[in-house]
Parts: C-alpha cells; structure tokens; sequence
C-alpha cells in the first residue's frame, strides 16, 4: 500500500482488496467458467453474483486499461509494480501472470534474464468485448411497450455446472429469474438470443413466449421478484460513496485510483439488467455513477498512463 494517500483511497483500497497473503489459493473469478468467457472477464460467481476480487482479477483490469493501449507487451517487474499498489506480494503478482499464462492468454518471451508478456489473440478479443461493455455501459432511455418476455427452461437437478451457466448468460442478458425454470424480461427483442442460448448450451425444450402484465402491482411484483434491485441501488450508491472525492494528480495514486475505479465498475454490465425507466424506482443511481465512473476515468488517464510508460522503462 502507498504511503501517504488519500484517506478517502485507502477506504477504496480496504474495501476493495480482499486477498490472502499468506495462501496462494485464493477466490478467483475464472475458476469454473468457460475459457475466453466474457463473464470471466468480468469476475462474478458461478451464479451470476460479484466474485470477491483477486490479484488475477485485479491484472486483467491493468491489461486492458494501461497494458494494452501501451503496446500489448510488459515486464513482469512492471506488472508486479502495478499490484503492488494494491498491497499485492510479489509471489502473489507472479502466480496470477503465469496462470493467465497458463489459460493462454499471455505469452512469455525471455530477453537474458528478464520475462517479457505479449498478448494472445484470445485474450486480445476477450478485451475488446470487455471494453465494447465495461465503457459503452450506461442508463438508455428505450421506451418499453409494455409486454414481457417469459422463457420456460429446465435443467436436471444433478445438472449444476449447466444451471450456473445458463444463469450467468441469462443474467448477462438481463433476464431475471421469476420462479424456478421461469426467466423473464422486458425487452422482447432478445428472445432469439435466449432461444439461441439454450441451444448452445444443449438445453431441449426451452419455450419462449410474449405476455403483459395486468395492473401496475402485478408489474412491481414481476420486477420484486426477479431482480434484487434494492441490492443494486445499493452498490451504485457505495460506488458513489467510494469514489466521491476529487481526483488525485500525482501519477502512482492516479493509477491506483484508475485501476480501482474501472475494477468496481466494471461489475454492473452484468449486475444491473438494464430496465425501463418505468420499472425503476424514483431517483435510481445508475446516471450519476456512469457519470462519476466516466469523469474520473477521463481524469486519471493520463497521469495513470504517464505512470505505466516511466515504470516500463525503469525495468527496461
């Protein structure tokens, strides 16, 4: 941890990081998902919910925010550096570089005695898609006619792997759960891409169809009890909290503020289905913290990038 910073980004950095020193096995948002996958990317649950955060995680946010834009290539001195902003030990730094090594998403190439990592093209097109959702994420006023979208699927019991997956894509695409096997959604437009989920993933007899509510109870009551939207106010509200403070200008607390800044955010593509104004409740967050999330991103860019390139040269 950086002596001397901010009071209000040491709270970010005591919320925030929750890793275990002591143990190299710790919670990873990858563990169980499918290689490549956007959800891993992101780092959530196997069932859809926030994954507590780990130095792997935390590397793929500096991969894709500094790492890339720079040259798509860092020494491991430099990327351990960047962790260690965070409180994250050098045996800890370098077991999440060869473990994204490992999935195939980095690639080491030796220069004397020093590591340099490049980029695969799996994990250059998993950012591109991180990137497509994390920065083009925000509240959009759609109008909503009214109907919902039910999908009826079932899953085997002892099929457990496959329900979490279905869940994290369904979710991913806004659904909701209404009750067990039945998921719901305001947007009817994305019915093909439901459909065409459960036949991806092997699932047979998934019917879909189109129907309205009947009064404005009934409508909350679909809304209550398909998404946790007090738990989402909540955590747009502590985002807010969080990063509420001005922007610092000396460019290691820049980094460390931008890395943490993009790191929190970039959960709530999945977490929040993004409905119509109509189903949300009066004086819903999600506007102001797209905005704080892009102000101060905007803010710490350059001294963060400034950071990045300086670090680089010093272990070159």
């Amino acid at each position: 941890m950086l002596v001397g910073l901010p009071r209000w980004l040491h709270m970010i950095y005591h919320d925030l990081i929750t890793i275990d020193m002591k143990s190299v096995e710790y919670n990873d948002p990858l563990d169980g998902l499918e290689d490549g996958s956007l959800e891993a990317y992101l780092g959530i649950r196997r069932d859809g919910r926030e994954q507590a955060d780990s130095a792997r995680s935390i590397l793929l946010t500096l991969l894709g925010e500094l790492v890339r834009p720079a040259g798509r290539s860092a020494w491991t001195q430099s990327m351990i550096a960047a962790l260690g902003l965070f409180g994250v030990e050098p045996q800890a730094a370098r077991l999440a570089i060869s473990r994204l090594a490992e999935r195939g998403w980095l690639v080491g190439t030796r220069i004397g005695r020093r590591t340099r990592w490049g980029f695969t093209p799996e994990l250059d097109k998993l950012l591109d898609e991180g990137a497509a959702r994390i920065y083009g994420f925000g509240p959009e006023d759609r109008r909503w006619d009214g109907q919902w979208l039910l999908l009826l699927v079932s899953v085997p019991e002892h099929q457990r792997r496959l329900r979490s997956t279905m869940a994290v894509r369904l979710g991913w695409a806004g659904f909701g759960s209404l009750a067990k096997g039945v998921w719901v959604s305001p947007w009817t437009n994305r019915e093909p891409e439901a459909v065409g989920l459960t036949r991806e993933l092997g699932i047979e007899g998934a019917l879909s169809f189109l129907t309205t509510s009947g009064s404005p109870s009934d409508r909350d009551g679909i809304v209550e009890r398909s998404w946790d939207l007090h738990s989402l106010s909540a955590q747009y509200e502590r985002f807010l909290y969080r990063f509420r403070g001005e922007a610092p200008g000396e460019s290691a607390e820049a980094t460390a503020g931008l890395l943490s800044l993009v790191h929190d955010w970039r959960r709530f593509p999945i977490l929040d289905p993004g409905l119509p104004t109509e189903l949300l409740p009066a004086g819903w967050p999600a506007a102001d913290a797209a905005s704080r999330f892009s102000e101060l991103r905007s803010s710490w860019q350059p001294a963060a990038m400034d950071w990045w390139k300086r670090t680089e040269v010093q272990y070159s």
